[in-house]
């Protein structure tokens, strides 16, 4: 009997330390999820950060063109007005659109987590008259289908 005992004591000074290898890979494994999802989490933080500074950006700039103000100065109200939520304007334009109604068009850059570069474009002013857009009717389907 002693000699069984001796057996199993063998086996268990063996398998000492086995349980802290595996809670380290599990910690490690978990971690580096964590970290994955935080630099996910960061991309879609600065994705939504750039697309409300394009948005308010193009927006603001129509508005200023809309004063009968140049490219210029409304690129300018549009580069504060991106600064100010956190991005950087890349590029601006304004022309006049349908009916002589400005138009603004702008891109956006800001950076996630220091290492990726999110960028948004937006636009924002007239749109296409009625004239210059083409509907088709949709079809009608009966009871017998199309």
């Amino acid at each position: 009997m002693s000699r069984r005992y001796g057996t199993d004591l063998r086996l268990v000074h063996r398998d000492r330390g086995s349980g802290t290898v595996l809670a380290v890979g599990l910690v490690s494994v978990l971690a580096t999820l964590l970290l994955a999802g935080a630099m996910v989490a960061a991309v879609a933080v600065a994705g939504q950060r750039a697309r409300t500074a394009a948005d308010l950006a193009a927006l603001a700039a129509v508005t200023e063109s809309s004063t009968g103000a140049s490219q210029e100065p409304a690129c300018e109200v549009a580069r504060d007005v991106a600064l100010r939520n956190g991005a950087d304007l890349v590029r601006c334009r304004t022309t006049l659109g349908d009916a002589g109604r400005p138009r603004a068009e702008v891109v956006v850059q800001t950076t996630a987590g220091g290492r990726w570069t999110v960028t948004r474009r937006a636009a924002a002013g007239a749109v296409p008259g009625p004239s210059a857009v083409q509907v088709e009717p949709a079809a009608v389907l009966g009871p017998g289908g199309p």
